[in-house]
């Protein structure tokens, strides 16, 4: 018979309860024990329900949770495997269940009763207080590790407070600066009202509001890689840019098709316009000027996205919290710029906000300013110098 018992006693022995029984102790406690299968998902514990039993696992796989105070909500605290035990606190008190313990694949258990242990150990006392010396030596490693877990938890607790704090700062200056921006491009707008266009303007106004903000990110403490000016990945996301940019160009180039075809008054313009090489009645020093504009619209794209993606987005999703964090900070940071495009008109600057979700998501996709960067400079290059709908919007 002994020997039948002897591969479970070796069993029991490796859980920390029993790990300096000795055999004839091992003995007298395997009867006691009951085999039992449990399936996948099913709950073998369940947070506050009496406690009256403790498990060994012999086989498989356990999670250990615990439901969030106020909530239906379990959380996950650890996994246990073959060997491991759990409802040990029973050999101390028979309170209610603190966690729930629930199979995660095809798990054998050995069910330990306190019924049983009680009446086994009735006339042998010291058996239970190796049993308790054990779990206390147990407990009180676990209770270290619990303290070093929690003391990196609130270390990481801090530092994302400071991370909060330093990007609620930064985006602070942003806005201000953000609302200076437009301020001065509608003060410019105004005292050059006559210029066919104000990107030659822009650019240098830009500049001069793109250069306290790279060193506001100097200073921030924060890498400067979080503002997306990184090219790990450029070539990865300026394919995928082109990928969901080209759809795009198709339905423009569709809408301004829709236009010339629907509206008497585009009678006779050419779809492509390419700055108006292909319309007869655009002069030639027209069409030169539209191409230095596309060029400096080039040239400016990446001051736009440094400022609208680097400065406003990046900030904002680490700064926001919660489930939908990322697509807040892309339609906030987006509306944001947007509204300081409205010194050239309302239309232009709600036309822009919509490509503008686009390269948010771009951004948010890979982290680098190369993606949404592609994407500004295709769409806007062929909306406003191929296809010419700035002439339509003036």
């Amino acid at each position: 018979m002994a020997d039948e018992l002897e591969p479970t006693a070796r069993e029991l022995q490796r859980c920390v309860l029993f790990s300096d029984f000795s055999d004839a102790d091992l003995v007298r406690i395997v009867p006691l024990l009951e085999e039992q299968t449990i399936a996948p998902g099913t709950v073998i514990v369940r947070e506050g329900d009496p406690a009256t039993e403790l498990f060994i696992i012999r086989a498989g796989l356990v999670e250990v949770a615990k439901c969030a105070p106020g909530t239906t909500v379990d959380h996950r605290l650890t996994t246990l495997g073959a060997g491991a035990s759990f409802g040990e606190l029973t050999l101390v008190d028979r309170g209610p269940r603190s966690a729930s313990v629930r199979a995660l694949e095809p798990t054998t258990v050995a069910i330990l009763q306190m019924e049983a242990l009680d009446r086994a150990t009735e006339q042998d006392a010291g058996l239970r207080v190796r049993m308790l010396r054990n779990l206390a030596a147990f407990l009180a490693g676990r209770l270290r590790g619990v303290s070093e877990v929690t003391a990196a938890a609130l270390q990481n607790e801090l530092e994302l407070a400071q991370t909060r704090v330093s990007m609620a700062t930064f985006l602070t200056y942003v806005i201000f600066i953000m609302v200076a921006y437009g301020f001065g491009m509608h003060l410019v707008s105004e005292l050059a009202h006559t210029a066919a266009d104000t990107t030659l303007v822009t650019i240098p106004m830009l500049l001069c509001f793109a250069g306290p903000l790279f060193m506001m990110m100097r200073r921030s403490g924060e890498p400067i890689a979080t503002y997306g000016l990184t090219l790990r990945g450029a070539g990865a996301a300026a394919r995928d840019a082109i990928v969901w940019t080209l759809p795009v160009l198709a339905l423009i180039t569709g809408l301004k098709l829709l236009l010339v075809r629907s509206l008497s008054s585009l009678d006779g313009v050419p779809v492509f316009q390419l700055g108006g090489l292909l319309d007869p009645s655009v002069a030639a020093s027209e069409t030169r000027f539209a191409l230095v504009m596309s060029l400096g619209y080039v040239a400016l794209v990446p001051l736009q996205e440094f400022v609208a993606r680097g400065a406003l987005q990046g900030p904002l999703q680490r700064f926001l919290v919660g489930p939908h964090a990322t697509a807040l900070a892309i339609v906030i940071a987006d509306a944001l710029f947007t509204a300081s495009h409205l010194y050239l008109s309302t239309t232009f600057a709600l036309i822009a906000l919509f490509p503008g979700l686009l390269w948010g998501w771009l951004y948010s996709r890979h982290g680098t300013l190369v993606a949404p960067i592609v994407s500004h400079v295709l769409i806007g290059w062929w909306t406003l110098f191929v296809l010419g709908f700035d002439r339509l919007l003036a």
